[in-house]
């Protein structure tokens, strides 16, 4: 005679999911396996145990016992284990987000505070130019302590994307960006947009239509432009986008011809078109209403 007893084991599984994004997500689960046992007295005539991987990491394991029986009557016992899945919500540690940014603090770093204050998650920022941080994410390649990358502009953010730096957004973020201020692959998305425009002197009845239009001869020695802004230089890198590299450089080799007078950056222009020392410079939209509320509208 011989004694049998069969147990089924506790098993535990858990899994904690975080996307790092605007929102981190964090949740957790488990699964507990009922115990039961059997004991049974028979006399063993042929025994076979069977396991079974099962996806899910479930494991079914069924124990046959065979028993002859005076008048060829067979005894057959089976056990088998049946998961029962418990969930449980544990409360985890939100972590730290590392942001690089090409952004000013002065610009973002309200938003950057607030989100903090709302989730909780204790945010690490490293503030610099656009361009650099992005050779920065470059160079530290996979040790790049970088979450979340915020650029000045569109180029950063392809210069990362072409170099298989940045991860696919989801759609649930991705599908609340209008199609023009986010890529095919939807890498990356934009937060917030500006215009460029012509700011000119007043009086003016004959304006150019065109960005080709400023290469007329007539506007010879009355344009301003900032070509070393990083806003002309985006510019620039969505013309060529729009028209080509050949395009481009044509319309940069013409404006030179018109002898444009060269500015640090944007202020310096309205204040000049302003002062009718250039009847046209090319200036983000906002730098106009940001003259007019520092000087008056009669400025």
């Amino acid at each position: 005679m011989t004694i049998s007893k069969v147990r089924v084991l506790m098993t535990a599984y858990l899994a904690v999911f975080t996307l790092v994004s605007a929102v981190v997500f964090v949740g957790c689960t488990t699964a507990e396996t009922e115990v039961v046992e059997v004991i049974k007295e028979v006399v063993v005539e042929k025994e076979v145990v069977k396991e079974v991987e099962v996806p899910g990491a479930t494991v079914i394991k069924e124990v046959v016992k065979e028993v002859e029986v005076p008048g060829a009557t067979v005894i057959k016992e089976v056990v088998k284990e049946v998961e029962i899945p418990v969930t449980q919500v544990v409360d985890l540690d939100p972590g730290k987000l590392v942001i690089y940014s090409g952004r000013k603090e002065s610009l973002i770093g309200n938003i950057v505070t607030q989100f903090e204050e709302v989730t909780g998650i204790e945010i690490e920022v490293k503030w610099g130019k656009t361009f650099p941080m992005a050779t920065m994410i470059i160079e530290e390649g996979a040790n790049s302590p970088a979450d979340v990358y915020i650029a000045q502009d569109p180029g950063g953010l392809g210069f990362l994307s072409n170099a298989g730096r940045l991860h696919t957004l989801d759609s649930d973020i991705t599908d609340r960006v209008v199609d023009w201020a986010k890529p095919d692959d939807n890498s990356w998305i934009g937060l917030s947009g500006r215009s460029r425009v012509l700011v000119h002197t007043q009086g003016m009845a004959d304006l150019p239509v065109t960005l080709k239009d400023l290469t007329d001869p007539k506007w010879k020695g009355k344009l301003g432009w900032a070509p070393t802004n990083s806003s002309f230089q985006t510019m620039i890198t969505g013309m060529r986008q729009m028209w080509g590299e050949a395009e481009t450089r044509q319309w940069l080799e013409d404006m030179l011809l018109n002898e444009p007078i060269i500015y640090p950056k944007n202020t310096p222009q309205v204040a000049a078109a302003a002062a009718e020392e250039i009847s046209i410079g090319l200036v983000n939209h906002y730098y106009l209403h940001r003259f007019m509320a520092e000087e008056g509208t009669t400025f």
